[in-house]
């Protein structure tokens, strides 16, 4: 019997070899998607309990500091996904050492940093309260809860160090099971603390500090269970400035880009606060459901970066390239299933929050036109985490920097000609100039050798 042609072999191995990529890609993302789905969640009841039983005083203190909390956590959230990019390929090429070197390095270093950045946050949080015109009535209990929450990223920057570290190794099951640990804690710390004893925000903040720890302290003793060579002489260990240096070339990009994102969002909230009551309402209520919807894609696009780092690390070139056609596959599916979602569910999504009539058409009037772009931005991150899996981050921290610059500048360009509706256009827009750029750079970019 004759052999099978040499090509008709090699196209059944590029076959089940992408599938077998689509499959573990897929495995992989699940408990990082999951993992932001539950956290945006427990966010929900955590706003829930406060508002019953704090009072809406309470529950806009509270959210009036996301804004600045949110620019010192982008920068330990930037940091850490460029050490999972490092700790995949090490992870890859069988370099355990150089993980658990990785580890050790940046589970001292990273926490030193935030502990400077949050001695500066709890010092400067009443005059910037003051700064950004907070009421009076709500001051003293903004300022409490924004110097908890400073004080928890300490937690923060060693939960996601570890938690960086083990998806760089493949293990993306642990931290997502870390937190669900710490939402349940936190609606069970809550009830507790405000709704039982009354403390209010103070009661809110206390919760979702020790919360914070309970994760982290759970990561730490599984790491130890699960993969001990990595703790081992963790204690011991001192700073290796050469995985310093090599972790900053892949985390300070994303560090700066998350940050200057955070200040970006302020000009936009600024933006669209100025179309009056009613679209401030539903679009940030489509924003709270929109996180949720989107957070697959985000995190498809963190996983193949992760993948495809891995992979090269292991020497395999070619299943790197096949990671990214998988990602781009998965991606389409995803946002397509979005899309219809909130083309068919859109008004009822809103309408879980209690708002108006009003609020709720406008809402799911955003939804529509913002949905016809959800397979464009899942393009966009699947690109952005090849080219991050392939050490190009330079490039795609600046290419975000880009994208938000084309929003801004398109929000208020637009303005007089599509009213309100510009949010979500200009967003949209900018996420086909994105999308363009990186298309561009993948197909230029060699892999490293």
């Amino acid at each position: 019997m004759a052999n099978p042609p040499a090509g008709m072999i090699v196209r059944a191995y590029n076959c089940s070899m992408k599938k077998e990529i689509s499959r573990e890609l897929l495995v992989f993302s699940i408990p990082m998607i999951l993992s932001a789905v539950f956290q945006q969640m427990f966010s929900w009841a955590d706003a829930l309990i406060v508002g019953n039983f704090a009072g809406e005083q309470a529950l806009a203190a509270i959210r009036t500091t996301s804004s600045c909390y949110n620019i010192l956590l982008d920068l330990i959230l930037g940091a850490t996904a460029g050490i999972t990019i490092l700790a995949a390929r090490y992870a890859g090429a069988g370099e355990q050492d150089r993980v658990r070197r990785l580890l050790a390095t940046f589970v001292r270093v990273l926490p030193a940093g935030t502990l400077v950045l949050v001695i500066g946050g709890i010092l400067s949080a009443s005059p910037l309260m003051r700064l950004l015109d907070t009421p009076e009535e709500i001051l003293g209990d903004t300022i409490l809860y924004l110097r908890w929450m400073y004080a928890g990223l300490l937690f923060l920057a060693v939960y996601n160090t570890l938690a960086a570290v083990l998806r760089g190794t493949g293990d993306s099951r642990t931290p997502f099971l870390a937190v669900v640990l710490a939402g349940a804690a936190n609606i069970l710390l809550d009830l507790l603390f405000v709704a039982g004893f009354r403390l209010g925000v103070g009661g809110a903040a206390a919760a979702t500090f020790l919360t914070q720890g309970i994760m982290t302290v759970y990561l730490w003793i599984c790491t130890q269970r699960r993969m001990p060579y990595l703790m081992q002489g963790l204690i011991r260990e001192t700073v290796d400035p050469r995985m310093f240096r090599e972790g900053m070339f892949y985390a300070l990009p994303l560090m700066i880009q998350g940050a200057v994102a955070s200040f970006g969002k302020v000009i936009l909230t600024g933006f669209r606060n100025g179309f009056g009551i009613p679209v401030i309402a539903a679009i940030s209520t489509a924003y709270r459901v929109d996180t949720v919807l989107i957070s697959p894609v985000r995190n498809l696009g963190a996983a193949v970066a992760a993948k495809v780092s891995q992979r090269l690390g292991a020497g395999e070139r070619e299943e790197s390239r096949m990671v990214l056609r998988s990602g781009l596959g998965l991606g389409i599916g995803f946002a397509a299933v979005m899309t219809v979602f909130v083309v068919i569910c859109g008004d009822s999504l809103i309408g879980i929050f209690g708002v108006s009539a009003e609020v709720r058409q406008i809402g799911a009037a955003f939804f529509r036109y913002l949905g016809q772009f959800y397979i464009i931005s899942a393009l966009m991150e699947v690109l952005h985490g090849y080219l991050q899996g392939i050490g190009d981050v330079r490039f795609t921290a600046g290419n975000l920097l880009f994208q938000l610059l084309v929003r801004i500048v398109l929000s208020y360009a637009l303005k007089g000609a599509l009213g309100w509706t510009v949010i979500a256009y200009a967003e949209g827009l900018s996420w086909c100039a994105a999308v363009m750029t990186a298309f561009f750079r993948s197909r230029q970019r060699s892999l490293p050798e």
